[in-house]
């Protein structure tokens, strides 16, 4: 059970992306560090090339961030994002402690009060129109940065 957290894995809402991560490095990873800053598998390639001494591609859209300050627990270490967005089994993006999902299920929702995501205050609040205005940007970027799938040659 991953209560008191609303949807499961993979959906648009915290339990399902609200997931554990457990690393160990010693010496390099602080023992007993937790951390409650946002964070995806999408940061590790960036992370792990950082470490190797590698450029990441500069020729297509990278959505990972290099988030080694936060896995070296580095005093006001925080999370790249400005904002997060979601974009399976539904839309949505957060920002700060709030968090909007486009739909009739979705809403707006205060996280740092609701964590369950159960009062939609699209009516209460203003920033939903900002945060309705940053999906817009992220499904056009999408749209931009979409790449057909790869193929491989049967001449290997």
């Amino acid at each position: 059970s991953n209560s008191p957290l609303r949807g499961q894995k993979g959906s648009v809402y915290e339990g399902g992306h609200r997931v554990p991560c457990v690393m160990q490095w010693k010496g390099r990873i602080p023992a007993g560090t937790i951390s409650q800053e946002v964070a995806t598998c999408m940061d590790l390639l960036p992370t792990f090339a950082h470490l190797a001494g590698a450029d990441v591609p500069q020729d297509r859209v990278i959505d990972g961030h290099n988030i080694l300050s936060l896995l070296e627990a580095r005093p006001g270490a925080k999370a790249p994002y400005q904002a997060f967005f979601y974009n399976h089994d539904g839309v949505g993006v957060r920002k700060g402690k709030w968090k909007y999902v486009r739909g009739r299920k979705g809403g707006l929702f205060d996280l740092s009060k609701d964590i369950g995501e159960r009062k939609d205050l699209r009516k209460q609040y203003p920033e939903v129109q900002q945060l309705e205005a940053m999906l817009a940007d992220f499904d056009t970027d999408i749209q931009r940065h979409t790449r057909p799938a790869g193929r491989i040659s049967a001449e290997l």
